[in-house]
């Protein structure tokens, strides 16, 4: 039997060992697998062949392939770096000429602004010697600052209700910005109160075209004259009379109706306000309907703003304020108190050339609030801040006005401690605060009250300018423009 067993095929001597080792009474209930070790990760890597090894990931990786990966991505993170380098290179450039091109505007402004000083503020509501006429029409493509005429340019974000242009001249640049009080509703034509403020008719019913009314100057007149006849937009017509008499259609105030002349030489001009009829002998309106409302009025208008002048030897800026009423106020019997809100605009400078810090300068725009108190001596006081650059950030800064009188013509003026506002020698009376640090007073502000609420029967509007100093590196120029609340 032994014999035979060794005869076996080895294959067949396989087959059976394995059938025993599956049953055959043997005892054993695992798997031969089970009983051998499982493989490393490093072994199954080794398994693969020659070159292959794990990563510092315990991947398994051929080593050439490691090799040729670990190179290309030591250029690419090379080329990174410099790249980055070369980034921050033109980074600490554009920084460096950045802070250079602000010292350089901060230098010229700081001594464009000048020395804080007042500015003595005419009946007009502007500084002596600022002539500013205010935009009144939207066709206007001008603006007259100190009897320069400056060209409307881009209009700017309005400020409240306060609506901004940009004007430009030769090396001259001004920012306007300009609103209107409330209208005056209009009465009947033939109301001696609230009507055409032409007086009496005579017994044809015709109105005399004149000023004497408290109610009409001479551009008021010119602006409520239409003759449907004339449309000429520069120059003079002269109308050719029948039987010694000219008469043209057209409307007074809004109120249609007949203008009348007697004579040969009766024209008409066109003015900058609207139309000026002339002729050796008045002229005379009819209007179809007395009974007809006149147009409202509309209201002053009023305009605050700066004026950069650097067609001299050396640059100035300018704040000013102004306003189109006819007449001063009189406001010596009001008792009462009033609050005005509005905006301010200007130019600054912080000029940190000797100090280390950094630069700063431009334009400006804030809000402003004003508060009167209309007592047996009238005061006026009030706050600018929100301040906000032309670069779009907002500056952590307050320019506080101090309580200054107000004169019974409603202009308003700090005191001058010699007497003489002329003199330099004004009291101060603004103080510029950055964050949390308020800087010792150093500047002065003035305004002029304009208007009458209809409500309170105090001012409508209040206009004015200030300058500030900020210890010794900071220069402040503003103007604003403030209406009733």
């Amino acid at each position: 039997m032994n014999s035979n067993l060794k005869l076996l095929p080895a294959a067949l001597l396989v087959s059976v060992l394995a059938l025993a080792g599956c049953g055959g009474g043997s005892g054993s209930d695992g798997d031969m697998d089970d009983m051998m070790p499982e493989m490393t990760e490093a072994q199954k890597c080794a398994a693969k062949g020659q070159g292959y090894t794990l990563d510092d990931e315990d991947m398994c990786v051929n080593v050439d392939d490691a090799v040729d990966k670990a190179y290309e991505d030591g250029k690419e993170k090379g080329a990174e770096e410099e790249g980055m380098k070369r980034d921050k290179a033109a980074d600490d450039q554009k920084m460096s000429d950045d802070m250079k091109a602000a010292r350089q505007l901060a230098a010229k402004l700081y001594s464009a602004i000048g020395p804080t000083s007042f500015e003595e503020t005419s009946s007009a509501g502007s500084p002596a010697g600022i002539a500013v006429t205010a935009v009144t029409d939207a066709g206007k493509a001008t603006a007259m600052v100190a009897a320069q005429a400056l060209k409307r340019g881009a209009m700017q974000a309005n400020l409240g209700n306060w609506n901004g242009y940009d004007y430009a001249a030769t090396k001259q640049t001004a920012r306007l910005y300009t609103t209107t009080g409330a209208a005056t509703p209009g009465g009947k034509f033939s109301s001696t109160t609230d009507g055409a403020d032409l007086g009496t008719p005579n017994g044809d019913g015709e109105y005399t075209l004149s000023t004497s009314g408290p109610r009409t100057t001479v551009a008021q007149l010119q602006s409520r004259t239409k003759i449907t006849a004339f449309t000429q937009t520069s120059g003079s017509h002269t109308f050719k009379p029948i039987r010694n008499l000219v008469t043209q259609a057209g409307s007074y105030w809004g109120v249609p109706g007949t203008y009348y002349c007697s004579g040969t030489d009766c024209s008409a001009t066109v003015t900058s306000n609207g139309v000026q009829l002339g002729g050796t002998n008045s002229w005379t309106f009819k209007p179809t309907d007395p009974n007809q409302m006149v147009m409202e009025t509309a209201g002053d208008r009023y305009a605050f703003g700066w004026w950069l002048n650097e067609s001299g030897s050396s640059p100035s800026v300018t704040a000013f304020a102004t306003h189109d009423a006819s007449q001063d106020l009189e406001i010596s019997g009001l008792r009462g108190k009033a609050t005005y809100k509005g905006a301010a605009a200007g130019k600054y400078a912080l000029h940190h050339d000797t100090t280390g810090g950094a630069s700063d300068a431009g334009n400006f725009t804030a809000d402003a609030e004003l508060t009167a108190e209309f007592d047996a001596a009238h005061t006026i006081s009030g706050t600018i801040d929100n301040f906000m650059g032309d670069d779009g950030k907002t500056r952590d800064w307050k320019v506080t006005l101090d309580s200054i009188s107000v004169a019974a013509t409603g202009i308003a003026a700090p005191a001058a401690t010699d007497g003489d506002l002329n003199n330099g020698n004004e009291a101060m009376t603004t103080t510029w605060t950055i964050g949390e640090d308020a800087a010792s007073a150093a500047g002065s502000w003035s305004g002029q009250m304009h208007g009458n609420h209809k409500s309170s029967g105090t001012p409508e509007a209040v206009t004015g300018v200030f300058n500030a100093g900020y210890n010794n590196v900071g220069r402040m120029e503003g103007a604003f423009g403030t209406t009733h609340e």
